[in-house]
């Protein structure tokens, strides 16, 4: 069995978060109670607040015949975690390729957005709980939303077109980026401002990369808008969110002065970034392009490794959950 690459492996401390975990390592602890073996697809780790966490996901990963990781700070802190080496490689959204520009054009003109000359700059936001912060969570959340308003009126001061986009759509209200639109939306609109919002389940991951692509840059709360507009050429000022997975492929990519931690954010630190974003666009542009330009070949060389991890199963080791080597 494989382990999907994803950023849900993490923990913020008490029993809530114990139950989290096992709920998404229970594919994972079943199939090695199966005597199945078990790989993990490029995955962010941690944080791990909390012994019991750090046991069972130690105990799951210990197991597993690969464990890799999507960036550089997810992979020390499984190595801590497991002892034993974790490889890295990129994130499998970087192999989107993106719909054809003209069909973006068209679809943002067909929602009234004109984007010539890279005239827009591109926001996702999503609904966040401050995991680990609950008890001022309320006021962190609208500090973030401050310093987005913030932003959309600084790029319109600088000439910018403001384009705000759902990039996910969940099946609660806490994954469903509209929430969060909405409430942005009636601030603006109370100081006369209107900045278009978009959002379609009809589209493909293909068709949202190539909409990032017509933006000049983007300003990312959900991670993996980013990707879709790096894959498109185009940068992004990330506001992290949820574990390492932000600034780590950041700073795998050479970009980690742009990034900024959602727990921290400000309208002061956020319109400081994006300036500097602005002034040194073409140098992030080429540094987005030598990392997606690697993927294919650190693609391959990751289903080679999959397949040398798994090349034993006709004779050797499986793992029966409880640490024992069988032979099939």
């Amino acid at each position: 069995m494989l382990v999907k690459g994803g950023g849900f492996i993490h923990a913020y401390g008490g029993p809530r978060w114990l139950y989290y975990l096992l709920y998404q390592l229970f594919p994972a602890i079943l199939a090695l109670r199966l005597e199945k073996p078990v790989g993990v697809l490029p995955n962010s780790f941690g944080p791990f607040c909390g012994r019991a966490a750090q046991r069972l996901v130690r105990w799951v990963l210990r197991r597993c015949a690969i464990v890799t990781a999507r960036e550089h700070i997810s992979a020390r802190t499984a190595e801590e975690l497991i002892g034993r080496s974790v490889p890295v490689y990129p994130d499998l959204a970087f192999a989107l390729r993106p719909a054809p520009a003209d069909w973006a054009r068209a679809e943002l003109r067909a929602h009234g957005v004109q984007c010539e000359a890279d005239s827009c700059i591109g926001f996702t936001v999503r609904p966040w709980r401050f995991p680990g912060r609950r008890h001022d969570a309320e006021r962190l959340f609208r500090r973030y939303l401050d310093s987005v308003e913030h932003l959309v009126c600084v790029v319109r001061e600088m000439g910018f077109s403001p384009v705000l986009f759902a990039h996910c759509l969940g099946n609660s209200r806490h994954e469903d980026d509209r929430v969060a639109i909405a409430i942005l939306s009636s601030r603006l609109h109370q100081n006369g401002i209107r900045a278009p919002s978009l959002a379609s389940d009809a589209w493909t991951a293909e068709q949202l990369a190539a909409l990032y692509g017509e933006m000049h840059v983007l300003v990312a709360t959900r991670f993996h808008s980013a990707i879709f507009a790096a894959v498109s050429g185009v940068p992004s000022l990330v506001i992290a969110y949820g574990g390492n997975k932000g600034l780590g492929i950041m700073q795998d990519m050479g970009l980690p002065e742009y990034v900024v931690p959602i727990e921290e954010i400000s309208p002061v630190s956020a319109e400081a970034t994006l300036r500097l974003l602005l002034a040194n666009r073409e140098s992030a542009r080429a540094r987005l392009k030598s990392y997606v330009d690697r993927f294919p070949g650190q693609a391959d060389a990751l289903v080679t490794e999959v397949r040398r991890s798994f090349a034993y199963l006709g004779d050797t080791v499986v793992s029966n959950g409880r640490g024992d080597a069988l032979t099939r």
